[in-house]
């Protein structure tokens, strides 16, 4: 092998890892939080489970529980199930509550190009 053969593969190697951390880092995160005593949240729960498994965001995951009532207060939710995106520039959006909440809805969220952050109504 020679020298400049093996300086462009690890100069692609790097290209490849540098476009890989950058497209990851664009990623939005997808905040869910539920409650298991919830109707609409056990109706929601394969689909959210189908989302989950298809998407390459961050996802987290938030049950009623005591222990997350700090994030509750921080989103503001008064009621479940509520889906956020939050964007790599810490822009918060809300799933509408008259979408259909189904994963391909889920996925049309995480890629459109959201109004107006909450918080800058």
């Amino acid at each position: 092998m020679s020298t400049e053969y093996l300086w462009a593969v690890i100069i692609a190697i790097i290209l490849v890892i540098v476009a890989y951390a950058y497209l990851t880092y664009r990623r939005p995160i997808i905040v869910g939080f539920f409650n298991t005593g919830c109707g609409a949240c056990k109706a929601m729960k394969p689909e959210w489970d189908k989302f989950r498994s298809s998407t390459s965001c961050s996802i987290r995951e938030y049950n009623e529980d005591p222990a997350n009532i700090e994030y509750r207060r921080n989103f503001n939710i008064v009621s479940v199930p509520s889906i956020w995106k939050i964007t790599h520039d810490n822009r918060r959006y809300e799933f509408g509550k008259t979408r259909q909440r189904t994963a391909e809805e889920l996925h049309k969220f995480v890629e459109e190009s959201s109004t107006t952050p909450i918080g800058e109504q």
